[in-house]
């Protein structure tokens, strides 16, 4: 009888991970560079959410960008090492909308008007700008300390911690200067 053997090597899969990779993210966030380990030209990465948020650079690097659109899906880098054993690790990503933030006042206030109260929603945000600043709901002053146009800003950030605000351009108004030439008796 005639008997062969071979030995035969049994490699543990290459240990996979993602770097740099945010579980959540704000639509409009900068763009995180995140990396592969190992980090290799033999590691590439796919995202099962909007493809144009992933530009993969073959080198075990890619650029995760949560441009403009809502989206969920998986990131995933795979490697294959020397031996050809192929393993990959995938990470769930949410991008999450941006809070709407408003509020109401007027545009145009003359320099000696009263105070109005400004309420910016969703509440819990702050404002900033002149004669102004607090939370969702302030008192503005104008004042002829301010004449001219300046911003004012609501901020506002959500349970993500996803951040954004709303602007209004005013003018504060001076008064105009009256005079009296003369007097006719009559």
């Amino acid at each position: 009888t005639n008997t062969y053997s071979s030995e035969v090597v049994v490699r543990d899969l290459p240990s996979v991970s993602i770097n740099n990779l945010d579980t959540l993210y704000c639509v409009g966030s900068p763009s995180a560079t995140i990396t592969g380990f190992p980090q290799s030209t033999s590691g590439d990465f796919t995202y099962t959410g909007n493809s144009l948020d992933l530009n993969d650079f073959n080198n075990g690097t890619a650029l995760f960008s949560p441009n403009n659109v809502v989206d969920t899906g998986v990131m995933t880098y795979s490697y294959t090492d020397i031996y050809g054993c192929v393993n990959s690790f995938s990470q769930n990503v949410a991008i999450v909308p941006l809070p709407e933030v408003n509020f109401n006042s007027d545009e145009l206030f003359c320099s000696n008007a009263d105070p109005v109260e400004i309420i910016g929603t969703p509440a819990g945000g702050f404002f900033t700008g002149p004669n102004l600043a607090g939370t969702d709901t302030v008192l503005f002053s104008p004042s002829p300390a301010i004449i001219g146009t300046h911003d004012l800003i609501y901020t506002y950030s959500d349970s993500n911690s996803c951040e954004n605000s709303f602007t209004r351009q005013i003018e504060i108004t001076e008064l105009a200067v009256l005079s009296i030439e003369s007097i006719e008796a009559g």
